[in-house]
Formats: C-alpha cells, structure tokens, sequence
C-alpha cells in the first residue's frame, strides 16, 4: 500500500503545479511608478487610435510627432505640435507631413493596393494568407539618401532603463566578485552597438515571412463581442494578420527577426504591417500607413477591436514594459508594404477552397490549389533610414499553412510506413538471428547506430507532436511505432552483449585466433583434474561426473550471465537517451549556424549516421564470418534509412524545407553503396580477402592430430587408459571415449611418433568425425557443432568456446 508520505507528496506536487502563477508587481516604489506611467501612455494610445480621423494625423503618439522632414529639420519635439489639421488643411501623406520619406511613399503607390477586384466573376487575391514566403531583396540606394529618424525613448523610460541596466551590471559584477569560478563576468554597459535590421555590410539578402491570419473579426472569438455591440463594425474585406519577418544576408550571418502587426485588404491584395516598441507605437499609427483614406476607414476599426483586448491594468506587466524598452534598443523599426498576386480563382471558388482546407469535409476541391505570391514589396525603417525592396523580375513565393501542414502529414506517412517495413525486417533477421554463434559474429556498434538513428527520429517526431496539435495523431503514430523499433533494436542489443560477454578483456589478436578464453580453458581443466584421478571419477570426458570445481565454475557462470542479462538494459536506455538528448540539441543548435557551416556539419552528420555497415565490415573480419546479416535486411534497412534523404535532398517542396541539394544525395547514397559492396566482396571473397594471410594469426583448430605426448597437456587421463594399437601402424592407437553430450562411443587416433604420408590421411579423415576443444574435451562433430547453435560453452566444463 502506498503510505501517507507520498499520497501527501503528490498532492502537495500537483497544487503547486496548478496553482496559477499570478501577477509579478514590482515591489520598488520607483518602478511602481514608471509602470503606471507606462500604463497611462499605453491608455492615452488606444483613445488616440478611437478618436483618430484621417485628416488630423497621426497625433500624440511616441515617435510619431516628428514627420520626416521635421527629423531632417531636426526640431525639438518638445515644442509638438508644429501644424493645425482641419478639413480644410489636412494631413497628406507627404514627408511634410508624414513619416514616410517622398521616396518611400512614391514606390509604394506605384504597385501597392491598385488592381481592386472589382465583381465577384473576376479573378480573386488570396482571401486566407496564413503561409511561409521566401524570395531576395536588394538594399536601394536613392540618389537623395535617406534620414535615419531620431526616434527616442521617453524621458522617464530612458532614465529607468539606466538604472535598471547599471544595476543589473552591479548586481553581476559583486557576484562574480564574490565566486569568481562559478560566475561569468558582467557584461559592460554597451555604449553603441548593431541594431538588429541594420542593413550596412550587405547590398542583398534573402527575406523569410510567416504570416498568421486572425479571420474575419465577425469570426474571431476575441472580436466578435466588439462586432455583436456595433453590428456596423462587421469587416468582410479586410483581416488583421500577425507577422513573423527575418532577414538574413547570403552566408546567414546575420539573422534579424522581427514581431510585426498588420492589416491585409482581400479586395486589393494590400498587406501593411509595422512593428512597434517603447519607441515606436507603429501599431497605432498602422491605419494612417495605408495611403488612403477608405483604407484608414477599414484598418481604424479593426485595430479599435484588437488593441481594445488587452486590459492595460491588469496584464501589462514590468516584463512586457522591459521588453518593449529592450526592442527600441536593440532593433531597427520596420514599416511594410506587400502586395500579393491574383489568383486564378473567384472569392467564392477561394472560400470555398478555404473552408475544405480549413475543416475537410470531403467537398471537391482543385488539385491545384492557390499559392501564395508576392509580387512587390517596398520595406522602410525610420529609424536606421534603410529601404529594401524585393530584386526586380522576381517574387516572394510560399504556401499556405494549410498546405504545409498537409506536407508534413504526407511526410509522418511516409515515414510511419518506412519505420514499420524496417520493423519487419527487424522482427525476420532477429528470427534467423538467435543462436549465441550467429550474435557473437554481429557488430555491437552497428547495432548501436542503427538504434540510434531511429531514437533520433523518435525524439524528433514526439516533439513536433507536441508543437502541432493538428497533426498530434500522425505524429504519435510514428513515435509509437519508432518507439516499437528502438525496444527491438535494444532487445538485439542486449544479445549482442550477452553472447560476446566472454570477449571482455581479449585483445582483437586474439579475437582473430579465436582462441580468447583458451588460457581459461587450460586453468579450469586442471582444476578440475585436481579434484581427483581416472580411478576416482571414471570417464572424465563424461558429463556426468564433473568435478567440484567444474560445477562450481559453471553456476558462477549462469548467474553472472543473468546479471549481465539485467544489466545492459538499464544501460542501453541511459547511454541512448543521454546521447539523443546530446544530438538534438546538437542539431538545434546547428540549424542556427550560417549556411557553410551548416552544409559542411549536415555533410559530416549524414556521413556518420550511415556508416553503420563499417563496424560490421571490420566486425566480420576479425571473426571471419560472412553474411552476418542477411541481404533482405541489409539492404532494406540502407534503402528505408536513404529513402528520407532522397526527399530531403531531391524536392524542393519537402516537409522540413531542406535546400535542394543533390550532390549530399548522391554523395551519401555512394557511401552506403560502398559499404554494402565490401560486404558482398566479403560474402563471395571470404570475409578477410583485403588481409594478407600472413598478417594474420593461426585460427583455432577444432580438429587437431593427437599426439601422445597431449596426454600431459590437458587432454583427458582416460585416453591412456583405453588407447588400442593398432597392427598395421605401430605408432597410431585408437582410443574409444564416451561424447559427453550424445553418450555414445567416439574413436579418437592418437599418433605416438613419426608417421608415413597416407597415415597421415587416415587420421585426418578420421579427426573430421570429431572436434576437440580448447579445454581438451572431445566430441562428435555433429553433437558439438548442434550444441554450439544454442550455447557457446563446453558442455563438460562450461568454459566459452571460439565460433566454428
């Protein structure tokens, strides 16, 4: 029963992982005070977004109060505001009075929101964005260069932001002081440093977009309560989308990501989106980006929605006001215009299409479904005064998240199909498999690496599981049954280990002899023969009458090999999971490198991976075996385990989005080739055809002349006792022993001097019949050799014996 410690543990475990964490308050009076103050500016931003009308401007929001040409002019924003809007003097966009430079805004306005669809038969932009782009921008460089605006933290933040970071560096610097050899050293307070977007070392780049579709807000579970209050809120043309953009440079050193807020227009295929920090309320000001005032209209009434979800009071947090004064330092801002290409469908075609997608219900839809593609894109900081735009004759192509995610499940079926054929070849070779003699010619190390391979692609499975809920059921299926493969592959193991138990401690020369436990042999046998004489025990070659020592010998034996069965489980799971837990962040981490480096560690990682058959190679050649496993097994494992490479490396649309790369295919594939072709050179060849014979030690020999000088070397007294001369060869004698293990009657020659050429064939041909063993007992080939299927030990004395 359990006892009332743990039931109180338990409940006491689950409490305190259930209790919600709650909310951390600042506890200094001082900061108390600047979070409400950043509560306040927050507050004051979304009335500003209410109250705003497109004719007045931006207004009182944080790096907003300058224009452009204000920032050139370099006034003083204290002295805000510089003009009187009204409808008869409006705010423009124009760098008078706009924070977008003329050059900005003119490259904006030629592609941006100017093809409208204009009835329900034309052709459509896409109405759900949710996807993944990628395409090349070039850094343009205008004959008038652009301004890097002085967009700047608010007095009291910037005077807090000090503090927090001089203390921070005190707080570090008396640790370190005080336990120099568990602690870093503080950082030092960084004066300038590269912003993140700061586009200086390079001219072109790749850009990435992730975009993620909130819906229609008359859908949205945060904003239909907004729309069911003020049914004239219902937006059927326009969506808020959140957007994840990185930039990077052509060798990936640089990799800048960025969190952006933006509002996507179906009826023009118009994005705009902006970031936003303690610097920067870009997501206020996001409905004056939109170049026009229908635009404003639409975009005014859902960021009223979006930004009025957050209760300012409640769930803004010191941490949120740290993160937002931390983005201002350490990136550019970004402004961004997409524009998204027609697709070949109506709106009702594409919600149609949509809704399949969405919720599959088994409606028809097109094999060919719409892509996303963006045909212009014009990217601006203010602050960094940077422009990107996308390179000229090429568009940002990608897929809709929908697609993606039917990829990846195309992809877990095929991998769930490939896993459970190597499962089945599994299951059939530990079926031939199974005799102590056929485990003690298998490679442990490919054993080894096979399994690991596979508890890779366990972990890997089982983690994205965790991360795609829709796809959770494929996911787990394939974990379970990698999961079925690795507890095989660790059975086959542990048999490896226990059948070559008695090569610990014997070098590879003697491996090669096999002869490893031959001295052993020697010492038990005189052990035994110590305990008594021929006259006290009778036939010692017998079974039945083995000595005290022999007996003793053989129950160490047994139950040392039973704790050894015991023991290489636990260690098998642990080495593994330490060592896949090692690779995945291994590969985690290697995912985050440049591209050379990352292609030259992908080149190195799939190389070792599929090297598998070399162990067994060597393996083969020490022991002088071949065809250790089969070839179904053999080269199915290699064909399931090269096949996710093909794809990886071969299309271009896979799963994981790996680069096309057919040199690493062809590379790898040449490489398992390889080994699967010295395998076969060892299997026609014989399994040490690149060795020359006299590099290589004289293997035991199971049918050895006996001579009668043996007799005072371990083999049996009794052989004296029973030897029969022989009339036509004075120096052959027969003796007649007794097979321990079949009981019957063998006749062993025994040669007492020199002897002529056909002698010398009779006992030959007559040692064929039997087998003599490294420690000195004699049995019939057939008894010995079928008793070797199951154990290698001598059936008298216990003691390990060499594979035939």
């Amino acid at each position: 029963m359990v006892d009332r410690q743990t039931i109180i543990f338990v409940i006491i475990m689950v409490i305190f992982f259930t209790l919600p964490p709650g909310s951390e308050q600042p506890l200094a009076s001082e900061d108390r005070e600047v979070l409400q103050k950043f509560k306040s500016s927050l507050i004051q931003s979304r009335r500003q977004v209410f109250d705003s009308q497109y004719w007045l401007g931006y207004g009182n929001l944080t790096g907003l109060k300058l224009s452009y040409q204000d920032n050139v002019e370099k006034k003083n924003v204290s002295l805000w505001p510089f003009r009187d809007y009204s409808k008869s003097n409006p705010w423009k966009e124009r760098e008078q009075d706009s924070i977008l430079p003329n050059e900005v805004s003119k490259r904006v306005n030629e592609h941006w929101g100017n093809e409208p669809v204009l009835s329900s038969g034309d052709h459509a932009y896409p109405l759900n964005i949710s996807g993944q782009l990628f395409g090349d921008f070039d850094v343009v460089k205008p004959s008038v260069a652009l301004k890097p605006l002085r967009l700047r933290l608010p007095r009291y933040l910037k005077d807090y932001y000090s503090l927090y970071k001089q203390e921070k560096y005190e707080e570090e610097k008396q640790r370190y002081e005080s336990d120099p050899e568990t602690n870093s050293p503080p950082q030092e307070i960084e004066g300038s440093r590269r912003k993140a977007g700061n586009i200086t070392t390079f001219n072109e780049g790749k850009m990435e977009l992730e975009l993620h579709s909130l819906g229609y807000n008359y859908l949205n579970p945060e904003l239909a309560d907004f729309v069911k209050n003020n049914p004239a809120s219902r937006i059927e043309d326009a969506i808020i989308v959140t957007m994840g953009m990185n930039l990077k440079d052509y060798p990936e050193t640089h990799d800048d990501e960025f969190k952006m807020l933006g509002v996507y227009f179906q009826s023009t295929g118009a994005l705009v989106a902006s970031t936003k920090s303690a610097k920067f309320q870009g997501g206020h000001a996001l409905p004056h980006f939109t170049m026009n005032e229908k635009n404003f209209n639409v975009s005014k009434t859902l960021m009223s929605q979006i930004v009025n979800v957050t209760d300012i009071e409640q769930e803004v947090s010191i941490d949120d006001m740290n993160n937002a004064i931390e983005r201002s330092q350490d990136q550019c801002e970004y402004i961004t215009y997409f524009q998204l290409d027609k697709t070949e469908y109506t709106r009702e075609q594409l919600r149609a299409i949509d809704d399949e997608l969405i919720s599959p219900q088994g409606a028809p839809i097109p094999k060919r479904l719409p892509q996303l593609e963006i045909t212009h894109a014009v990217v601006y900081s203010p602050d960094c005064g940077i422009l990107l735009e996308n390179k000229k004759s090429e568009t940002f192509g990608g897929i809709r998240m929908e697609i993606s995610k039917a990829r990846v499940r195309q992809m877990a079926i095929g991998v769930l199909l490939l896993t459970a054929i190597e499962l089945n070849l599994l299951l059939r070779q530990m079926k031939r498999c199974r005799s102590p003699g056929q485990l003690s010619n298998v490679s442990s190390v490919t054993v080894s690496m096979l399994g690991f391979w596979m508890s890779v692609t366990l972990v890997y499975f089982l983690l994205r599981s965790l991360q795609q809920s829709e796809l959770y059921l494929i996911l787990t299926c394939v974990s379970v049954i990698a999961s079925l493969l690795c507890l095989n592959q660790m059975r086959l193991l542990v048999s490896v280990f226990t059948a070559q138990e008695n090569e610990r401690g014997t070098n590879w020369w003697e491996i090669l002899r096999g002869s490893s436990v031959e001295g052993q042999s020697h010492r038990t046998e005189e052990e035994a023969n110590q305990q008594g004489t021929p006259e006290d025990n009778g036939n010692t070659n017998e079974a039945v009458a083995p000595a005290t020592t022999a007996a003793t010998a053989a129950q160490t034996n047994t139950i040392q090999q039973l704790s050894d069965e015991a023991r290489y489980p636990n260690m098998i799971f642990f080495v593994g999971f330490a060592l896949t837990c090692i690779a995945m962040m291994l590969i985690s981490g290697i995912s985050t490198w440049r591209i050379t480096y990352r292609r030259t560690a992908e080149y190195v990682i799939l190389l070792g991976f599929n090297s598998y058959w070399i162990p067994q190679f060597f393996r083969s050649t020490l022991k002088n075996r071949t065809r250790v496993f089969s070839w179904e097994y053999a080269i199915g494992t290699s064909l399931v385990r090269f096949i996710p490479i093909f794809y990886m490396c071969l299309d271009k649309n896979n799963a994981v989005r790996h680069h096309h790369d057919p040199v690493m295919a062809v590379v790898v594939f040449s490489w398992v080739f390889t080994q699967l072709f010295f395998l076969y050179l060892q299997d026609c060849l014989g399994a040490r055809f690149w060795v020359k014979e006299n590099w290589l030690p004289e293997q035991y020999n199971y049918h050895p002349i006996i001579n009668i000088k043996d007799s005072e070397s371990g083999f049996s007294s009794d052989i004296l006792a029973n030897m029969r001369p022989q009339s036509a060869d004075k120096d052959l004698a027969i003796c007649d022993i007794d097979c321990a293990i079949c009981m019957s009657t063998l006749q062993v020659p025994v040669v007492s001097g020199e002897h002529s050429a056909a002698s010398k064939k009779n006992v030959d041909n007559m040692m064929k019949e039997i087998m003599v063993t490294p420690c000195r007992h004699i049995f019939h080939v057939k008894c010995l050799e079928d008793w070797m299927v199951y154990k290698l030990q001598c059936p008298v004395c216990r003691c390990a014996l060499p594979p035939v």
